[in-house]
């Protein structure tokens, strides 16, 4: 409870004082004079009543009015400003001092002034020292305070202490001061090391990052240099085996493809771009569509060496949007060159572009096309991630699809929300791309663990498991449906989709992703394993257990269960 709301306190803090281009010491500066300042003004000015009416020390209870006074218009012109925090921490500083030394003058010298020397001790040099970013101020200010105390000493004699504070409240007071600005110092400086422990350790962590991306970057540009030089020498090819046809359409694909290599290389030119952090963005706005298929094209060419043909599907007449030329045909550049090679030949590539304008259009595509996984932001119009994620989850049709929310919502109950209403994972951003990448490894291999889990339940049954949530409801009815028409031959996938209420690509999909089988493939092998089941428990002949699993023709079962299991029904019955 206590961490959450440090946690609340430190973010809200932040946003209070950040300011663009502030890094990360900056900040911690911010804070620490902010807060600090704030705690000294209220208990200066709650105090300053009991000086005046508890001691009768009118003096001081001026003095920390004015005090009060002076911080409250620097707190207000630095949350105006929100900058510039080496100048308010000097003359923090040094108003320190000037007000150490005027309260130690008014009341009688340094023992006297009930340890007021240690305000100016404490909230001059050894502040500014602690605050400073730019601490060449540090010395001269030392300096100053020095001067002051050497002052104060030579003034004691003429200096008259107040007649309204005893020697020993004095003393109490000159102990209490001590205490209060060294533990306060204290306190600051064990902040201020643990902070820039925290930076250092973070500046580390960025460095080795730096240098894995820089490796990431030239195994990753080396391997996008293949791709233009694989449809340079393939349209070579096709040049040299018919120039007539390949002469004039093929000198362009080369020179484009040149163009893309010269500029893979002055990208490696421009390897010190890494040094500020990473690759910039830069967007641009227009209409996606001829920019790919611009982007395709070359690709089409390269396809149809394979006796392979890139299919456009579902694409939009135009799609505005914000996109970055240079890294989207690096990406679909990547992703087109491993389908042609991955693709046997006289295969077929999709590529399909879609949109989702809002959370409910959102919802809507996912139960239509069923995907693998879902990395959804929370801020959408109409419906936002986090309904999003509970609607999908709820649906048995999208419940098994790891769903990974993405958002700038920092907070702690926006996180437990989102796990609440059923997000496999909640990343915050800015995010680190190696984090979202593992999150998004481990989720797939946890759907390869339940994969396996539920491809074991094509076995028949005696006893269906308990429901434990919507994938489990599912498969109670798919089994129950299945074991009900187990001896049916005519009892074919369209008729399962009927009785589960869900169409053909759906359940296709659905059971894909839970079984890696088809909805034809799992029947088959539920009766196949039931089929199993009978031979060795039973003595039914094979003819009769072959109509008992809804085989018409005992060869064809023959045929079907030697191949599920590498041994013939004859021969596991001996």
């Amino acid at each position: 409870m206590l961490n959450a709301i440090l946690t609340k306190g430190n973010a809200w803090l932040t946003r209070l004082v950040a300011y663009p281009g502030d890094d990360e010491e900056t900040l911690v500066i911010k804070k620490i004079w902010l807060s600090t300042g704030v705690a000294i003004n209220l208990s200066a000015f709650s105090s300053s009543f009991w000086w005046y009416f508890g001691m009768g020390l009118k003096t001081i209870f001026i003095m920390e009015l004015v005090y009060v006074g002076f911080y409250s218009i620097l707190i207000a012109l630095f949350l105006w400003l929100r900058r510039g925090t080496d100048w308010f921490v000097l003359a923090t500083a040094l108003f320190h001092i000037f007000f150490s030394f005027v309260g130690v003058c008014l009341h009688g010298g340094i023992f006297a002034s009930a340890g007021l020397v240690f305000v100016g001790w404490g909230g001059g040099p050894v502040y500014l020292l602690l605050l400073q970013k730019n601490r060449k101020w540090a010395t001269p200010v030392q300096l100053l305070f020095m001067v002051t105390v050497v002052v104060e000493v030579i003034l004691q004699p003429i200096l008259s202490p107040d007649p309204n504070m005893s020697p020993d409240d004095a003393i109490i007071l000159f102990t209490g001061f001590f205490l209060i600005i060294t533990l306060a110092v204290f306190l600051m400086l064990q902040y201020s090391i643990g902070q820039n422990a925290k930076i250092k350790q973070a500046e580390t962590a960025r460095i080795r990052e730096l240098a894995e991306m820089k490796s990431r970057f030239y195994t990753n540009i080396t391997h996008e240099f293949r791709t233009p030089l694989t449809v340079i020498l393939g349209m070579a090819d096709q040049i040299e085996a018919k120039p007539a046809d390949h002469f004039r359409s093929g000198l362009g694909l080369i020179r484009q493809n040149g163009n893309r290599l010269l500029h893979l290389v002055n990208q490696m030119l421009n390897l010190s771009k890494l040094e500020a952090g990473a690759m910039p963005v830069h967007y641009v706005q227009g209409d996606i569509v001829p920019y790919l298929l611009s982007v395709i094209e070359p690709y089409q060419r390269l396809a149809e060496g394979k006796n392979s043909r890139i299919q456009l599907v579902d694409w939009p007449d135009n799609l505005e949007l914000d996109f970055d030329p240079e890294k989207l045909e690096s990406l679909l550049g990547n992703l087109l060159s491993n389908a042609i090679k991955h693709t046997p030949k006289g295969g077929e590539i999709e590529v399909k572009v879609g949109v989702a304008v809002n959370g409910q259009e959102g919802i809507d595509k996912a139960l239509e096309t069923i995907p693998d996984l879902i990395i959804s932001d929370v801020m959408m119009p109409q419906k936002d991630g986090f309904e999003l994620c509970q609607t999908l989850k709820k649906d048995f049709r999208t419940s098994h699809i790891p769903i990974i929310l993405l958002t700038a919502k920092a907070d702690l109950e926006s996180k437990l929300k989102g796990l609440e209403h059923g997000a496999d994972a909640y990343i915050t951003k800015p995010f680190n791309s190696k984090e979202l990448r593992t999150r998004v490894r481990k989720l797939i291999e946890l759907r390869d663990a339940l994969r396996e889990k539920y491809r074991s339940m094509s076995e028949p049954v005696t006893e269906v498991p308990a429901i434990a949530g919507p994938d489990d409801e599912f498969f109670h009815n798919l089994m129950n449906a299945i074991a009900a028409h187990s001896g049916d031959e005519e009892f074919h996938v369209v008729h399962l989709c009927h009785k589960l209420g869900i169409s053909r690509v759906q359940l296709f999909r659905k059971l894909k992703a839970l079984t890696g089988n088809s909805a034809s493939q799992f029947v088959r092998s539920y009766r196949l394993n039931k089929a199993k089941g009978l031979l060795t428990n039973t003595d039914l002949n094979i003819s009769e257990i072959a109509f008992e699993v809804g085989f018409k023709d005992p060869a064809y079962f023959t045929r079907a269960f030697t191949r599920e299991f590498g041994v013939a029904p004859s021969a596991l019955r001996k």
